[in-house]
C-alpha cells in the first residue's frame, strides 16, 4: 500500500483559500440580513410619515370643523343679538304709541264715572260691593268645585259612568280623576260666564 502524501505547503494554501470563500460567504449572509433591517426599518420609517401626516389631517380637519363651530355659534349671537335689538325698538315705538290714545280713555272714564255719581250717589258703594265680588267670585267658584268633585259620591258617580273595559278598570283611579278635572273646569267656565 502506498500512500501518496500532500505537501504542506499545497495544504496551507488550500485552507486558507478555503479561509477566504468563507469569509466571502458570512459577509454575504451577513449584508442579505442586514438589507431585510434596513428595509423593515424603512418601512417602519414610511409607516410614522404617514401616521404622523394622518394625524396631522386629523388635527386639521378638527380645528377646521371647530373654526365652523365657532362661527356657527357667533353669527347665533349675532342672529339673537339682531332679535333682541329689533324687540327693544318695538317696545320703544309701542309706548309711544299708547300714551297718545290712553289719555283719551281716562278723561271719557273720568267724566262718565262723575255724571254717574251725581245721578245715583249709591252706585259708588255698589261698585265698591261689584268689586269685591269680582274679585272673590273666581276663587269662591274653585273653591266649591274642588269640595264637590273631592267627595266619594262624585267619585262613585263618575266611575259609574266609565265603560266596562279591562284597561278602563284597571287604571280606574287615573280616568276617575281625569274625567272630574274635565268636568270641573266646565263647570267653572259655566258658573264664571253666568255669575
Amino acid at each position: 500500500m502506498s500512500k501518496v502524501s500532500t505537501p504542506i505547503s499545497q495544504l496551507q494554501n488550500s485552507n486558507s483559500q478555503n479561509d477566504d470563500v468563507l469569509v466571502q460567504e458570512i459577509l454575504k449572509e451577513i449584508e442579505q440580513t442586514n438589507e431585510p433591517a434596513q428595509n423593515d426599518t424603512q418601512e417602519q420609517e414610511m409607516m410614522e410619515q404617514q401616521q404622523q401626516q394622518q394625524q396631522q389631517q386629523q388635527q386639521q380637519e378638527m380645528m377646521e370643523q371647530q373654526m365652523m363651530e365657532q362661527q356657527m355659534m357667533e353669527q347665533q349671537q349675532q342672529q339673537m343679538m339682531q332679535q333682541q335689538m329689533m324687540q327693544q325698538q318695538m317696545m320703544q315705538q309701542q309706548p309711544q304709541q299708547q300714551p297718545q290714545q290712553q289719555p283719551q280713555q281716562p278723561v271719557k272714564e273720568q267724566l262718565q264715572d262723575a255724571q254717574d255719581t251725581a245721578k245715583n250717589p249709591e252706585k259708588k258703594e255698589e261698585s265698591l260691593m261689584d268689586s269685591v265680588f269680582r274679585m272673590l267670585k273666581q276663587p269662591l267658584i274653585v273653591g266649591i268645585l274642588v269640595l264637590l268633585l273631592s267627595t266619594q259620591y262624585s267619585t262613585e258617580l263618575v266611575s259609574r259612568v266609565l265603560p266596562n273595559k279591562e284597561f278602563i278598570l284597571n287604571n280606574t283611579a287615573v280616568f276617575v280623576s281625569l274625567l272630574k278635572g274635565l268636568l270641573g273646569s266646565l263647570l267653572f267656565v259655566v258658573f264664571d260666564t253666568t255669575l
